[in-house]
């Protein structure tokens, strides 16, 4: 866009304008919701867009990608061998490397000795697949194979790209400089243990020519699956080279507008840059609530923050709920009479509705939008914000405006049909 100066003058005029950038957080006190809600945000290709922090996640890495959140700048090593980005706090490179055993074509065997052909390959070499079974795939489609490691064994037969340099990936290093780093040991250790330990190194790819219909080299060959592991744990202590930590750290610049925070972690943390909070899940509790929203409203913020909850799941209509009572109370008569059990220690669909309309009783309490206390009905919580509430904006008691309990809503999607 073009900006004119009297753009630029009226803007700079404009003192309440909000020129923060967008930065979401995704909370849910449920791991997997939050973990399938975040793999649909991964499906829409937005991986560089995303950080996460779970329970189990380090110190280093909970840091590591709360700075990547807030400056959109990924701290990250070039591995000296297969050069993948990995994070700063790796201390080997993390890239899937898969070993695979070119298979040989019975003329070219019969022409020559036999040369076994060994190599360490990238996961994006893989063109398809040929003897895996599609009860494997889960339904899934072939192409999943190439995509995912969860689909892969030992022994499975590939075809693999070999072409070399690859347009995608990093040129590999001469087998003279493999010599230099050790490769001689590594062979002797793989021929040791009979090619079953984890000892390969990541060489040059010079497998068997072979001709096409049309007189031209291949692109492709077939290879067998042997194993596959990270790269750092391919190369081991026979390693010569340089190591990852010592390798510089560089800085990549990222826009990273969504934040992943896991239940558990919903405390403590300063996220007063915050400009939304998306609730996956209503929370009844209000002192917990407010223990939430405040990472966000607090000391350092310089803006309003959107609080919104989304209720990831549909929930049964009274109808539904009505029927699935009835059916659960003449289940419940049937196991006891089945047992011998006394009747009059049977429950009564009576109790039953009595303890269905305690927890609608319940549920129906509303929250102040802005000190979160908890009354009855929206009358009274009404009546409640427009004169006595201290920490209502529209109110004279209320200093700040950016009271975040302020703009407080709440997005529910329809009931179920039923």
């Amino acid at each position: 866009l073009c900006v004119t100066p009297e753009k630029k003058l009226h803007c700079s005029e404009e003192s309440n304008a909000d020129v923060r950038p967008p930065k979401a957080v995704v909370y849910s006190s449920n791991s997997n919701v939050l973990l399938s809600v975040m793999e649909q945000i991964y499906r829409l290709g937005l991986e560089e867009n995303i950080a996460e922090i779970y329970e189990s996640s380090s110190i280093a890495d909970i840091s590591q990608e709360l700075f990547r959140f807030r400056y959109d700048i990924k701290e990250s090593r070039v591995c000296p061998i297969c050069s993948f980005e990995n994070d700063v706090t790796a201390k080997k490179c993390t890239n899937t490397l898969i070993e695979v055993e070119v298979v040989m074509p019975q003329q070219q065997q019969a022409q020559q000795e036999f040369q076994q052909h060994r190599y360490l390959i990238e996961q994006q070499r893989i063109v398809q697949p040929l003897d895996v079974p599609l009860e494997r795939m889960n339904g899934e489609p072939m192409t999943a194979y190439v995509k995912s490691r969860k689909y892969w064994k030992s022994g499975d037969t590939i075809r693999i790209n070999i072409v070399e340099p690859h347009p995608l990936l990093s040129k590999r290093q001469s087998e003279e400089h493999w010599d230099r780093m050790g490769s001689n040991d590594c062979r002797k250790r793989a021929l040791a243990d009979r090619y079953l330990g984890r000892d390969w190194y990541f060489g040059p790819l010079c497998p068997p020519a072979v001709e096409a219909n049309n007189g031209e080299m291949n692109e492709t060959c077939v290879a067998r699956l042997v194993k596959f592991q990270s790269c750092g744990a391919f190369h081991g202590s026979w390693y010569r080279g340089t190591k990852l930590l010592e390798m510089s750290v560089q800085r990549t610049k990222q826009d990273v507008f969504f934040l992943g925070l896991d239940a558990e972690l919903g405390q403590g943390l300063d996220l007063s840059f915050v400009t939304n909070i998306f609730l996956l899940e209503p929370i009844e509790d209000a002192a917990t609530l407010e223990q939430i929203t405040s990472r966000a409203h607090r000391l350092g913020a310089t803006g309003p923050v959107l609080v919104e909850t989304i209720h990831a799941f549909f929930h049964l209509s009274e109808k539904m709920e009505l029927a699935l009572t009835a059916e659960q109370t003449i289940s419940i008569e049937k196991d006891r009479e089945k047992n011998g059990e006394n009747e009059e220690a049977l429950p009564t669909k009576k109790l039953l509705m009595d303890r269905k309309q305690e927890k609608a009783t319940l549920l129906q309490k509303v929250v102040c939008e802005h000190c979160y206390r908890q009354f009855p009905s929206h009358a009274v919580a009404e009546e409640h914000e427009k004169k006595t509430c201290p920490r209502n904006p529209s109110s004279a008691h209320v200093a700040d405006p950016y009271h975040l309990s302020s703009i407080y809503r709440e997005i529910k999607p329809p009931p179920c049909p039923g």
